[in-house]
């Protein structure tokens, strides 16, 4: 009997050897999008890790606990095609066939010849018959000692990407990142086949998987991003760098945002030497655009600025700054107004490279939290902002503040302006959020009060729920009976006044209003007597 083969179709896209793994990315997408731990196969394939994975991760997603005898043919094939290292999985495989009464051909064929060359010349002919005897699947056998067969890695890489040509693209592109991850541009080009096929149906996953190299290799070290990531960034700058169209100009002003991460992320990994090398990649035209003007003048002496400041909020590697070290260079720029306008747009466009997420992918901040880095930059925009007067930090958290003072208090500087700058911005951390006060002059003695109703202290309040105590007027109180003896006010209506909860004395007339008249009704005019209404009046007197 003929070994028969079928494929399968998800969503679209087709897939004889990868099928179980292509159900498992759609079932657990929403997983895959909010970063939750899944199996490693899958992550991996979807460019979320580099950690390959391993034989048990294989198992877990491309082996069925009940399969059907083709599902199980699928197996044997594709744990072939993994070589030796995955004979114990394929035997298991095999036996299990074997009792439903099937042999599987290629492994018949195998377990039979007597060396390779044997194996090999069996497998043509298999394959050969199969082909001419048009039996079901046979370009999948073919597939099979193509990449099998293969005796170079050159010929093994061209028999997967004959996939291809049959619109098995999902197989391929899964052969090629377990087996040949270094041919990125061939892997990009089919990935970006099989995308535009689940675009408008899976949205989130078409976004994690575009941008998830991306988000790996921003996590790699700061030497190797501005090796291969800030020449990708400069590519697509260039050509929009003097068109001044409105979309254009938001492009730019993301991609300059991507490269002032970079500045960032040098100045949390402790690596300043590197900053100047992110500058001088940077070609002119890009650098005119981002350090406009004055602004090209003060890099350095920014970044200085900015880390000084930075490292007392969030844990720098390397020595840190001291300010005696720092002073003379960083007042050169502080005592200039202009340049203090040209430090505070460097630390804007660093607080949103790092707030606005320009990759629109998760970033790698050094290990530290964004709430940190983005607290350190308002301080430092602070700093700056009132150079020339007193510091106002209130805004800043009492145990944050704490901390801060404790390290500036053991900084040292040498020069007057220095030591002046650094007792102030001391001074505005102590500052405390109210002046001390006597409270009793907010406190009102109700018993002192001549205005007050006499005993009005005795007299019980009706409410609605009866379980209530007397003289507490619940806060969801709205219609109130009055107290008689309290007068009532100008235009009096009971449908729109109210006590007003929390006072039992109320303010003078003791009512406010509480709706409109038109949701309550208009307020009955008196009528005015007229003779016919006095007299009925009178017969209505006698006649009681």
């Amino acid at each position: 009997m003929d070994t028969i083969r079928y494929h399968k179709e998800i969503n679209g896209i087709k897939s004889y050897f990868f099928s179980p793994l292509l159900r498992y990315i759609f079932i657990n997408e929403q997983k895959l999008i909010e970063n939750k731990k899944v199996n490693q196969f899958a992550a991996f394939i979807l460019g979320l890790t580099d950690n390959f994975p391993t034989a048990d991760d294989f198992e877990r997603i491309l082996t069925r606990a009940n399969p059907n005898n083709y599902e199980l043919i699928t197996e044997i094939d594709r744990f072939l095609l993994f070589g030796n290292d995955y004979l114990e999985i394929t035997q298991i495989l095999v036996e299990k066939l074997t009792a439903n009464g099937i042999n599987h051909d290629v492994y018949t064929c195998r377990f039979n010849a007597k060396d390779s060359a044997g194996f090999k010349e069996d497998f043509e002919k298999l394959v050969r018959k199969s082909v001419i005897g048009k039996v079901k699947g046979s370009q999948f056998l073919r597939s099979l000692q193509s990449i099998m067969m293969a005796e170079s890695g050159c010929a093994r890489f061209a028999a997967i990407s004959d996939l291809c040509i049959h619109d098995f693209d999902w197989d391929a592109y899964v052969y090629l990142k377990l087996f040949f991850s270094e041919k990125e541009e061939e892997i990009k080009l089919i990935r970006d086949r099989i995308i535009e096929k689940i675009k408008g149906k899976h949205d989130g996953l078409v976004d994690i998987w575009e941008k998830a190299e991306l988000a790996r290799s921003l996590k790699k070290s700061m030497a190797e991003i501005i090796e291969k990531v800030l020449p990708t960034i400069i590519e697509q700058i260039l050509p929009i760098v003097e068109r001044e169209n409105e979309y254009a100009l938001i492009q730019l002003a993301g991609l300059t945002s991507q490269i002032f991460y970079f500045f960032v992320r040098a100045i949390l990994d402790g690596e300043l030497d590197l900053v100047e090398d992110i500058y001088k990649k940077i070609p002119e035209s890009i650098r005119r655009l981002m350090f406009p003007g004055l602004i090209r003048s003060i890099v350095k002496p920014s970044i200085t600025f900015v880390t000084y400041f930075s490292q007392f909020f969030i844990s720098i590697p390397g020595n840190p700054l001291k300010l005696a070290e720092i002073e003379v260079e960083l007042f050169k720029m502080l005592d200039k107004p202009w340049k203090r306008d040209a430090l505070l747009k460097i630390v804007y466009d660093f607080k949103a490279a790092i707030s606005r997420n320009p990759f629109g992918c998760a970033v790698f901040l050094g290990g530290h939290e964004r709430s940190q880095i983005l607290l350190a930059f308002d301080f430092v925009s602070e700093a700056v902002l009132n150079f020339g007067g007193e510091f106002d930090f209130l805004w800043m958290h009492f145990n944050v503040k704490s901390m801060i003072i404790k390290k500036m208090k053991g900084e040292t500087a040498s020069t007057a302006a220095a030591k002046e700058y650094l007792a102030k911005l001391v001074r505005g951390l102590e500052k405390k959020p109210f002046p001390p006060c006597d409270p009793s002059l907010f406190i009102s003695k109700f018993e002192n009060n001549e205005k007050a109703l006499p005993g009005i202290d005795d007299a019980p309040l009706h409410f609605p729920n009866n379980n209530l105590p007397a003289k507490i007027i619940p806060p969801n109180a709205s219609l109130q009976k009055r107290d008689p003896r309290i007068p009532k006010p100008k235009n009096y209506h009971p449908c729109v006044m109210k006590m007003v909860a929390g006072n039992k004395f109320g303010p003078p007339g003791g009512f406010q209003k509480t709706g409109t008249f038109e949701r309550f009704g208009k307020i009955p005019k008196k009528k005015e007597k007229t003779g016919s209404d006095e007299i009925s009046a009178a017969g209505s007197k006698a006649a009681t």
